[in-house]
């Protein structure tokens, strides 16, 4: 009986990995004004490639380990998940201060303006 099917896992991370190599690579190519972790989308990539690179062996080993092997070895991945979380958070106060200091970040200038008050 398989708990996990590694496979899926593995390709979904690895395609996960090369997206996120080709996010970093088209910021790093062209030369911006703006750092790149002012970019609320860098902190995002940045803390899902942290949780998917201290899991991803976890993952894939999950068929051929004993249960005493994931209870010892599963709490690892909880690691790079609270890394994740914090730097998602990063992402969201981020892009709230942006969107605060730079009006025209969070409204649209293609839709009306419907306030009624």
């Amino acid at each position: 009986m398989a708990r996990l099917d590694s496979i899926s896992v593995g390709i979904e991370t690895i395609l996960l990995f090369i997206y996120i190599f080709l996010f970093f690579y088209e910021n790093f190519k062209h030369t911006k004004t703006t750092y790149i972790y002012n970019n609320p989308g860098f902190w995002i990539a940045v803390g899902i490639l942290i949780y998917l690179g201290g899991s991803f062996f976890v993952y894939i080993l999950a068929n051929h380990m004993t249960q005493s092997e994931i209870d010892k070895y599963a709490d690892f991945t909880y690691i790079g998940e609270i890394l994740k979380n914090l730097l998602f958070i990063t992402a969201v106060l981020l892009y709230r201060f942006r969107s605060k200091n730079h009006p025209s970040i969070s409204q649209n200038s293609n839709l009306p303006y419907l306030d009624m008050n």
